[in-house]
């Protein structure tokens, strides 16, 4: 049977973990961490933002300003409790009149934009990977004898190729796994006569039957590794997934998508996989002055724009491409992006936009990814390489740890292309349906300094974005320690050399530095 197998999957299945789509890991942790991204770096047992202590320090002081901060992301629950009072709102729209009233080219953008639908303008929710989309036309273009367009080439066949592989192998790797779950399933089920059994009920079980007896050892291994039964069920549903969608050359949304068309889409802000996107938008805003679950970085100093741009699957460069712009031209401040992938056929446009919002006066937020790579060989899209004065930061993922652990395990780093890391393991946030949810990736650090950002900026109006980056990165606090290097098991690496700042993001120091360079 195939559960003699499952053993030697379980380290697989854990790595393949921190790989979805749009960069998070699930955790399921103790009270105790709900906050320690907050916390004072110096006196708790990780190195959180220092946030805590900035607020105590600014005492009943007000911001002179919120900043809107827009959520590039995969959509958002915005009648959430902890998030609904903190909404940016476009002055200019009428709610529901069907009208675009302020001529901005968007109809009843009240909050924001969805940016993913079809060509009939219905909802998109699954999405191919970018290689398959890359291979599926040049295959198109093959067969037609028509000439491909310029960015097709073959360095960029030949790039969509090796990541298709590589998570050909990664869904075979899962559909073993998911034949294996389901056997100890069935042998669970068939002992403990329940369907929502738990690890507990299966182990106080005597039955003397081989099978069972080899299920429960399993599952006692997955218990002492934490792998849940939750996770073993989403990875099952995730082996699907990469079936029916990711890897799927037959499945096609878009075929001749007209992306210059100004307003398309609509203001369906949630859309059908809203988890992640909620998620990171309450690490930014969600309410701090209540008691309500999450308590958001910005503390108080940002609006939240919508922007629903990414799919269960990888984003379109050319839908980043307009809700960038959109997000610039209706008012964001900051754009947080927690997303990314391996190819990009567009990049050049995405980083023409880069520019235009860092021309407009636009702090961009960009989250490393979550691949365990050093970003400097292996490169993680969007990116700003080769731009001179984008105001871009790139954010690694740090763990709830002060040791060799600090650094997330499946953070990317790099010298060059990641300036500095901030808390993205383990964060408690927002979560569709007035819920909440621990979430880890660098998905969720990119927020944190959004969040610290707005908050600093909130209160020194006056700066530029540069400005701000400059105080955020030149504040960051040195860590002078080897730390495990992500992806492996011991080798070490001076932390200083995983980013071009060596340093984590230090709330209070940054204000106190912006506070130094007003008084100049």
């Amino acid at each position: 049977m195939r559960i003699l197998f499952a053993a030697s999957l379980i380290l697989s299945i854990l790595s393949l973990q921190a790989q979805t789509s749009l960069t998070s890991v699930n955790s399921n942790k103790s009270e105790g961490l709900k906050n320690w991204h907050l916390q004072n770096k110096k006196s708790a047992k990780a190195y959180g933002a220092n946030i805590i202590e900035l607020r105590k320090a600014l005492g009943e002081s007000k911001p002179k300003k919120k900043m809107v901060v827009a959520i590039i992301d995969s959509g958002v629950d915005s009648e959430h409790e902890d998030l609904v009072e903190v909404l940016w709102t476009n002055e200019g729209e009428i709610p529901n009149n069907n009208i675009d009233d302020d001529a901005n080219g968007y109809v009843d953008d009240i909050h924001g934009w969805n940016f993913l639908v079809d060509e009939q303008q219905g909802d998109i929710g699954h999405e191919n990977l970018e290689a398959t989309r890359v291979l599926r036309l040049d295959s198109v273009y093959r067969k037609s004898g028509v000439e491909s367009p310029e960015w097709l080439d073959e360095k960029m066949v030949k790039l969509a190729e090796e990541i298709y592989q590589s998570n050909e192998v990664d869904y075979q790797m899962m559909l073993s796994f998911a034949e294996t779950f389901h056997s100890l399933d069935s042998i669970a089920i068939a002992v403990t006569g329940d369907e929502n059994y738990t690890y507990s009920d299966v182990f106080k079980h005597k039955s003397k039957e081989p099978e069972f007896k080899q299920t429960k050892k399993i599952f006692r291994i997955f218990k002492f590794i934490k792998l849940s039964k939750g996770d073993l069920e989403e990875t099952a549903i995730q082996s699907e997934t990469y079936e029916k969608y990711y890897l799927n050359k037959s499945f096609v949304t878009r075929d001749e998508f007209n992306y210059n068309k100004k307003g398309y889409g609509n203001n369906d802000y949630e859309g059908q996989h809203a988890e992640h996107g909620t998620h990171v938008a309450g690490i930014v805003g969600a309410n701090s002055r209540n008691d309500l679950g999450a308590d958001g970085t910005s503390s108080g100093g940002a609006e939240i724009m919508l922007v629903r741009t990414v799919p269960d699957g990888d984003e379109y460069d050319l839908d980043v491409v307009n809700a960038i712009h959109y997000a610039t031209n209706n008012g964001a401040n900051i754009i947080n992006m927690s997303f990314g992938k391996g190819i990009s056929p567009h990049s050049d446009e995405v980083k023409r936009a880069f520019m235009y919002a860092s021309n407009k006066g636009v702090l961009l937020i960009h989250a490393a990814g979550n691949d365990s790579q050093d970003n400097d060989v292996i490169t993680n899209y969007p990116n700003g390489s080769g731009l001179t004065d984008v105001n871009l930061i790139t954010v690694g993922a740090l763990a709830p740890h002060k040791n060799k652990k600090l650094v997330a395990d499946f953070s990317n780093y790099g010298k060059q292309s990641v300036n500095i890391f901030a808390p993205g393991d383990e964060i408690y946030s927002t979560i569709p349906g007035n819920e909440y949810k621990f979430l880890s990736g660098t998905s969720m650090a990119a927020p944190v300094v959004s969040g610290v950002a707005a908050m600093i900026w909130s209160y020194f109006p006056d700066y530029s974005a540069k400005e701000i980056r400059d105080v955020l990165l030149n504040s960051s606090g040195k860590i002078d320690r080897s730390v495990i290097l992500p992806g492996t098991k011991k080798t070490k690496v001076e932390f200083s050399e995983l980013s071009s700042t060596g340093g984590v993001l230090d709330a209070l120091a940054a204000f106190r530095l912006a506070q130094e360079r007003e008084a100049e």
